[in-house]
């Protein structure tokens, strides 16, 4: 596998499968499993600075990004209530201790050193309001628990 990527895009080799925990804001990486699969092409990797979201990156040694994935945030921290009046709207409240688990599936990329969670922190109050997203927590891709290079 020794093919030189095409158009200065590193070339794939199938996916990742990262299994996660979490607890309110934090998450655990519990599994890392190569599998199979095709992987959806990339969303934008330019442009979406000071955008709010959830997202994965897939990046390389220096910290530039190689594949990113917008995604519905796994890791919510409010929960749906029903009003028990008539004609009532649902509404989000803060969970009382929001935790759960999440499953990520991103290509295997020459090159790609660690997986990026992306966010809206949390703070005190709750999810900032207006707050751009940030990095969340980052995972290693290489080594045993990717099976990788």
């Amino acid at each position: 596998m020794s093919e030189e990527p095409r158009g200065g895009v590193p070339r794939e080799r199938g996916a990742v499968r990262l299994d996660f925990a979490y607890e309110g804001r934090r998450a655990r990486l519990v599994s890392t499993e190569r599998v199979d699969m095709v992987v959806p092409p990339t969303d934008a990797l330019e442009g979406y600075e000071g955008q709010r979201g959830f997202w994965v990156e897939v990046r390389d040694p220096d910290g530039r990004t190689l594949h990113r994935r917008v995604m519905a945030d796994p890791m919510d921290t409010t929960v749906e209530v029903f009003s028990a009046g008539p004609g009532a709207s649902p509404q989000r409240v803060p969970a009382e201790r929001p935790q759960g688990a999440f499953t990520v599936v991103v290509p295997d990329l020459e090159g790609a050193d660690h997986l990026a969670l992306v966010g809206v922190p949390e703070d005190a109050g709750g999810l900032r309001a207006g707050a751009a997203a940030s990095e969340l927590a980052r995972f290693p891709l290489t080594g045993d628990e990717a099976g990788g290079a």
